[in-house]
């Protein structure tokens, strides 16, 4: 009979809720005979209970089998032959998980007593328990994108520790399941250190590979690769050379190893937008597009069109003045510079600004809410392409009886709804031709960083960060 010993240990013993949990599980033969055991080039033979820090029933069981089964929609695996190895008398192999990897749903908040299990010619070892805490992450900057080569969701957003330290994260959510993603540390600033905003780079068609992150601390901006080791110093922070400078969240990432990010500040020719173009071989390079607005727009947006090798980029915002709302328009080819783009305003009416979006890159449709002037009880959901405003869509839709505190739209094309609002602790959502707003979820009270976003497949996912909980997502069919 095998006389095997599992041990487990944590990275980390705290996590943020989502984030990537590895463990290390030895197993280590205290017999006098060799044991064949698996070797730690083969997929997880553990299983991994989670139980409550007090006594109770396993709250979580996870493995890499029953969550590639529910990833396979139930379906059976293929059969698979685990590469074993002899482990000779007191010897110790380790195997590295990561017990985010296995969740099939996602692991709330608290403290749990860990015990790593493991099967092997008919008998089974439990290693020690070991605790983790998985605590609420304290947001700050939070932004998204959604990828036109995956479909996944992509968020990236800053954590205040309890030292004062700031940790920047990246998650990237399960295709068919936003609720699922792991989170991944990609920059840790000390106490003290203000991160004012966090960009993510969308891919351009053929664009593939790891995603792209930037981060703007007081004026200068640096760039980063999610799981990169050795960052090489030319993607170190650079000033930005703008006055009061926003960075746009999501930036362009190109086939050819490029990554563009834009921040948007003051000039000495007024407004702008610089680009900034990071790359791990070469040295930044920068660009400025002027804007021609009279001041730093509060709602700008950005949409990419592939153009060659490069890309057209077009600025989008919005100026309130006088009852009304005008939307303007500024494409930039490559290679123009300053106020080369061209310059147009593509809507005015009059109301006031509830929500703006548009995607950044395939639907070049603007999507917006305004809400009227005078007593009329209706709202006005516009769709104005952004090459074609003369085919804009316009739908009066009534506003719900209850107090609506935050509205939001998602980036669609012009025959689709992507309307949600928040009223108290509750979320609603408007259907195409509905007389009324039905309840899609309660509990959002204390939602910060409400956010809407179109999937693939008609689909369109709420996110919102819960002090409470964490990151939140709700799907909406």
């Amino acid at each position: 009979m095998q006389r095997l010993e599992l041990t487990a240990s944590f990275l980390r013993t705290e996590v943020l809720a989502g984030e990537s949990v590895p463990i290390t599980v030895s197993i280590s033969n205290r017999g006098d005979v060799p044991a064949k055991v698996h070797s730690s080039d083969s997929e997880s033979p553990f299983v991994f209970q989670l139980l409550p820090a007090g006594n109770g029933p396993a709250m979580y069981t996870l493995s890499q089998r029953q969550s590639q089964l529910v990833q396979g929609g139930g379906e059976p695996l293929p059969r698979y032959t685990p590469p074993m190895e002899e482990l000779a008398p007191g010897a110790t192999v380790q195997h590295e998980n990561d017990l985010a990897d296995f969740a099939t749903k996602p692991i709330l908040p608290g403290r749990y007593r860990v015990v790593a299990h493991y099967e092997i010619g008919g008998q089974e070892f439990a290693s020690p328990p070991v605790e983790l805490a998985v605590v609420v992450p304290r947001i700050e900057i939070l932004a998204g994108l959604v990828s036109p080569l995956t479909g996944s969701l992509a968020l990236a957003f800053s954590h205040r520790a309890a030292d004062g330290a700031t940790i920047v994260f990246q998650r990237e959510s399960e295709t068919r399941n936003p609720d699922l993603g792991v989170s991944l540390r990609c920059v840790e600033r000390g106490a003290g250190a203000l991160i004012a905003g966090l960009s993510q780079a969308i891919e351009l068609e053929d664009a593939p590979g790891r995603r792209w992150l930037a981060w703007l601390e007081g004026d200068r901006i640096g760039a980063t690769m999610t799981s990169m080791i050795g960052r090489p110093s030319s993607l170190d922070p650079i000033p930005v050379g703008l006055t009061a400078p926003r960075l746009l969240p999501v930036g362009r990432k190109h086939d050819d190893g490029r990554v563009v990010f834009l921040v948007a500040g003051g000039d000495r020719g007024g407004p702008a937008v610089k680009e900034v173009t990071f790359s791990a071989r070469a040295a930044p390079g920068t660009r400025v597009l002027g804007l021609g607005a009279a001041a730093v727009p509060e709602e700008l947006q950005v949409h990419y069109r592939r153009n060659g090798t490069d890309a057209d980029v077009s600025l989008v915002w919005a100026e309130v003045s006088g009852g009304k709302v005008s939307l303007f328009r500024r494409s930039f080819g490559p290679g123009q510079s300053g106020m080369q783009g061209e310059y147009k305003k593509i809507f005015e009416r009059a109301g006031s600004l509830l929500s703006l979006d548009m995607s950044p890159f395939g639907i070049d449709t603007i999507s917006l809410l305004l809400a009227p002037a005078g007593e009329s009880r209706k709202i006005l959901y516009v769709r104005i392409p952004l090459f074609d405003e003369k085919n804009a869509v316009e739908d009066s839709i009534v506003v719900p009886k209850e107090n609506v505190e935050e509205w939001a739209v998602a980036a669609a094309s012009a025959d689709l709804f992507r309307i949600i609002a928040r009223a108290g602790d509750r979320l609603l959502r408007l259907a195409p031709g509905a007389a009324s707003w039905d309840v899609v979820t309660a509990g959002a009270r204390d939602a910060r960083h409400l956010r809407l976003y179109t999937l693939p497949g008609g689909r369109f996912c709420a996110v919102w960060d819960d002090p409470q909980e964490g990151i939140r997502f709700q799907p909406i069919q």
